[in-house]
């Protein structure tokens, strides 16, 4: 593979951080996010009180999260080498993770621009949109559970002398997917530590994701560099 575009694909998550921070979090300030039992009044004077940085935080930060999808690539690219061009796993992980980047950044991020679009909407249309993006955007666990799954099974059933990830790096992520769980519950609730700005359901997984991006990049980079003596 060559060393070049694996470095362009591995880095381009940076690229996602820094967009996706200075968009979402700064500009937009959606983080911590909207309260799950806030009233419609309250949603509504979000979004009129904020909205031309809400539309160019929103903007930006969605323009960062297509930047994740080389490096969910290069992460299928790596597994390959444990099990062949073939390898069902790598093929899963990279499907997941691209269905994942379109369900949990763009089409919230859509929703949460078409309020800001025209927040002079009656509120009650506000919540409801309000609502159906941050459960979207907090509770989509599906594609990221099977993708980390598989990266963290295709890591474990890596047998050579001298293997692709280091084994405790397949034993991550299957814990990742693991303490993920609890933001399948938001639905459930309003408010408490399973609510969708709950310390279980939504801190929890934001964290382990960071933790994920960061570990997974830094093999990344090591791996590489391990590559550069045979690329000569």
């Amino acid at each position: 593979m060559n060393l070049i575009e694996q470095r362009i694909c591995a880095w381009s998550v940076v690229v996602f951080l820094v967009l996706f921070g200075i968009g979402w979090v700064i500009m937009a300030r959606f983080l911590p996010p909207h309260l799950p039992g806030a009233t419609a009044m309250e949603i509504a004077a979000i979004y009129q009180q904020n909205t031309v940085w809400i539309r160019a935080g929103l903007a930006l930060a969605m323009l960062g999260s297509a930047f994740i999808v080389p490096f969910i690539v290069l992460i299928s690219a790596q597994m390959r080498r444990i099990q062949g061009a073939g390898s069902l796993l790598a093929n899963t992980q990279m499907i997941c993770g691209s269905v994942g980047v379109m369900m949990i950044f763009t089409v919230p991020f859509m929703a949460w621009e078409t309020i800001a679009f025209r927040p002079d909407r009656p509120v009650e249309i506000i919540l409801a949109i309000s609502d159906f993006a941050w459960l979207m955007f907090a509770m989509t666990l599906s594609p990221a559970l099977v993708q980390f799954l598989s990266l963290g099974i295709a890591i474990l059933l890596d047998r050579s002398p001298e293997p692709v990830f280091p084994r405790w790096a397949g034993f991550l992520n299957i814990w990742i997917s693991v303490l993920a769980l609890p933001a399948g519950a938001i639905a459930l609730f309003h408010s408490g530590p399973f609510a969708w700005n709950g310390v279980l359901a939504f801190w929890l997984p934001v964290v382990l994701f960071v933790i994920w991006i960061l570990v997974m990049f830094f093999l990344l980079l090591k791996m590489i560099r391990q590559q550069e003596p045979l690329a000569r």
